[in-house]
């Protein structure tokens, strides 16, 4: 256990070099990223569904979202229900913006970098948000029950998520929908929502009851390690059908303007959730929890999503890589503002001692002498 721990501390210290060393390797030997996206795990019983490790990476991710939520912090959330409900409402507030300048841009004919920009920007802003957002607002004493109720909250709305995504897609395709799209349109709708969804996130809630607690705790610490490993195979895996690409021929003006257009995106996320902390009038703790519930988003959901419909993500998928990094440098500067700033507020020390014992205390009062749990991978 204590090495499960050492692992998740590391790989959170240093996971923004490790998804750039991904994204590198990617581009220098994709050869292996796109056989693994290429290869077929046969078909599931009964339904006949193809199985793909796409497919697979995405259960993971939904099957650790449910397995890591604990009832005891979610249930701190009903003394302030509006703090989620707000959070997730300023998400659906980004994603018409961005599917807003994409129809402006549609209408004015500008050039397709733009359409795609906009497109991706907006499928980022409808993702649920990111285990990653729970990570830096324990590592930054933030409101963890309130973090993680964001991400559950955020979660249980993928079914109405995948329609959107498709619409999005659709929106940049140069002529008529293909056959393929129309076929994952229908497929995405129905089964896919049932056997890739609802599914991996009932199983990884039900985990959580088949297992003692003492049990629970060490897998949990299991569970981050595999999600933040899934994670930077998926992006190295989609990075090698993307990148390469990008790269031949090498266009530093459209990198240039893809990457502050991705930093833009995420600077607007960040400060679109600080500001529903300010409006609220809440404590630091709960003010940070909600910047990093709104600022981070499940990007590697996104590129799923994307390269399902799309069949190869293309500069959409490079414009979502270019997110995720936007989104923790974005976390990395708000850790370090907020660190930097005095506590003026005697509630707000309060409450940051408060959020910090949270997690501690449960963990104690089932494993005495075990020491302070420390943050979470992404």
């Amino acid at each position: 256990m204590k090495k499960a721990s050492h692992g998740k501390n590391w790989l959170h210290r240093h996971f923004i070099f490790l998804l750039l060393a991904a994204y590198g390797l990617a581009a220098v030997i994709p050869r292996p990223g796109l056989w693994l996206k290429s290869l077929s795990w046969g078909e599931l019983p009964v339904l006949g569904e193809p199985v793909t490790s796409s497919l697979l990476m995405l259960s993971i991710l939904l099957f650790t979202a449910g397995f890591l939520v604990d009832e005891r912090h979610l249930s701190n959330l009903r003394q302030r229900p509006l703090l989620p409900m707000a959070s997730l409402l300023i998400k659906g507030f980004l994603a018409v913006f961005w599917i807003g300048m994409l129809l402006l841009a549609r209408k004015l004919e500008t050039e397709e970098l733009w359409a795609i920009m906009f497109a991706s920007f907006a499928v980022v802003s409808i993702m649920p948000a990111a285990n990653a957002s729970t990570a830096w607002a324990q590592q930054g004493h933030a409101n963890l029950a309130l973090s993680l109720g964001i991400v559950l909250l955020s979660t249980l709305l993928i079914p109405l998520i995948i329609p959107v995504v498709g619409w999005i897609t659709s929106q940049i395709l140069t002529g008529p929908p293909s056959t393929e799209f129309t076929a994952s349109m229908g497929s995405l709708n129905v089964r896919f929502i049932i056997t890739w969804i609802l599914l991996p996130i009932s199983l990884g809630v039900s985990a959580q009851y088949a297992l003692k607690q003492t049990w629970l705790i060490r897998f949990r610490s299991h569970a981050r390690l595999l999600n933040a490993v899934n994670l930077l195979l998926l992006n190295y895996m989609h990075g090698a059908s993307f990148i390469p690409q990008a790269m031949n021929p090498f266009r530093p003006t459209l990198l240039g303007i893809l990457m502050a257009g991705a930093l833009g995106s995420c600077l607007l996320a960040f400060a679109a959730g600080a500001c529903i902390g300010q409006w609220r009038a809440a404590p630091r703790p709960d003010r940070m929890a909600v910047t990093y519930g709104v600022g981070m988003n499940n990007n590697g959901m996104a590129l799923i999503l994307v390269s399902q419909f799309m069949g190869e993500a293309g500069w959409m998928g490079l414009t979502i890589a270019l997110c995720t990094l936007g989104q923790h440098l974005m976390a990395a500067g708000t850790h370090h503002w907020n660190a930097l700033m005095p506590t003026r507020n005697p509630e707000d020390a309060g409450e940051v001692e408060a959020s910090c014992s949270l997690d501690s205390e449960s963990r104690t009062r089932t494993i005495p002498g075990e020491a302070k749990p420390s943050s979470s991978i992404p």
